[in-house]
């Protein structure tokens, strides 16, 4: 993450690089301490060591923010993890990306700082071992709560199972072959393989340190990517 945000100059702060949390969800305490000091308008919250930038757009981040309910914008998955009643809140789009996804999430300084509170409240408890926030987003989204979910994967695409067969590389662009969109970030969740490989094609290089934690998580990563306006 640290190695692509660079390459295309984006504000990336990391949040937990090899802190111990008691659990998941405790990481966004230090979040929000850290969000309320920035002097920005909007926020974006993602997984940092299975995550690569391959574009980015400011002004399109903005704009799909100030479109989403709530402000919030959250990445799509292409299966629903945890399980649980909420499936059926989620429409079906003719696409593989429905639900909710946690790892990444964008939205006004103002709105992440609510969610965050949401996350660290005990308002909407996690029944599965490791559910953490994607398990709160479901819940969330089965109630009511207002956020929208990326499913064209315009700015969010996660990759894990078949669905990685539907992003491909044309003429050095990254493009999903069913949305037609051409995401800013690729997040290989979970650890999934293919981020180094796909760091290979787009520069030529192999990705500093990635293989020293693929395929093992650590203990708590996240970046803050602060945009100026």
């Amino acid at each position: 993450m640290r190695e692509s945000a660079a390459r295309f100059n984006v504000s990336l702060y990391v949040i937990g690089n090899g802190k111990e949390y008691p659990a998941g969800t405790s990481v966004y305490n230090d979040l929000s301490d850290y969000i309320k000091t920035l002097d920005c308008e909007y926020v974006l919250l993602t997984d940092s060591y299975d995550v690569m930038i391959v574009r980015w757009d400011e002004e399109e981040v903005i704009r799909a923010v100030d479109s989403s309910l709530g402000n919030l914008l959250v990445a799509a998955h292409d299966d629903l993890w945890p399980r649980g009643p909420w499936m059926a809140s989620y429409p079906v789009n003719g696409t593989p990306w429905r639900c909710a996804n946690g790892g990444q999430i964008a939205g006004t300084k103002e709105s992440i700082l609510w969610l965050c509170d949401q996350f660290t409240s005990n308002k909407w408890p996690v029944a599965a071992t490791g559910g953490g926030n994607q398990e709160m987003l479901h819940r969330m989204h089965a109630a009511g709560v207002p956020f929208t979910v990326d499913t064209s994967c315009s700015i969010f695409q996660t990759l894990r199972g078949p669905s990685r067969l539907f992003v491909a590389l044309r003429d050095g662009i990254v493009f999903n072959t069913v949305t037609n969109s051409i995401p800013m970030f690729l997040h290989f969740a979970g650890g999934q393989p293919g981020l180094a490989d796909w760091f290979k094609r787009l520069y030529g290089l192999d990705p500093v340190n990635y293989e020293r934690v693929r395929g093992r998580r650590p203990v708590i990563e996240v970046g803050i990517i602060y945009l100026s306006t």
